[in-house]
């Protein structure tokens, strides 16, 4: 994983927002994240989490990608290795039929200048809950 300071809740979100199971069916995740994550999620929702250079972080797909040719053209046309990444990665689930989800903007670490980024804002943010990437790097 490039993003090492993502949140497990927000690997969880994406989960809850992509999976075709309804609120009541989803119960131990609700009891996990609590409803605002699950408002205004959809069956066929894709999520995806962008990162500030263009590309994305994490992107869960609903169970329906598996169906037909979608899984090939779920991907299909991504500019991938490019600030256009993230883009091209939507338009294609929206292609194929996808509801896309957005979720939080995260640094991705692609080169050391990024880890070298990454450092600095663990350094000053002590919010961020990754306490042994904070160890290993500061």
């Amino acid at each position: 994983m490039d993003t090492p300071h993502l949140p497990t809740k927000v690997v969880a979100e994406s989960f809850a927002i992509a999976s075709t199971c309804s609120i009541e069916k989803n119960k131990v995740l609700n009891e996990v994240l609590g409803d605002p994550f699950t408002e205004g999620a959809v069956q066929e929702t894709a999520y995806i989490c962008p990162a500030y250079d263009g590309g994305y972080v994490l992107l869960s797909l609903p169970p329906a990608v598996a169906n037909g040719n979608n899984a090939y053209r779920a991907f299909e046309n991504v500019a991938w290795s490019t600030s256009e990444a993230c883009s091209t990665q939507v338009k294609a689930l929206k292609d194929v039929g996808f509801k896309v989800k957005y979720g939080a903007v995260y640094t991705d670490i692609d080169d050391l200048e990024d880890l070298h980024v990454l450092k600095d804002k663990l350094a000053s943010d002590n919010s961020i809950d990754c306490p042994r990437l904070r160890k290993l790097l500061l």
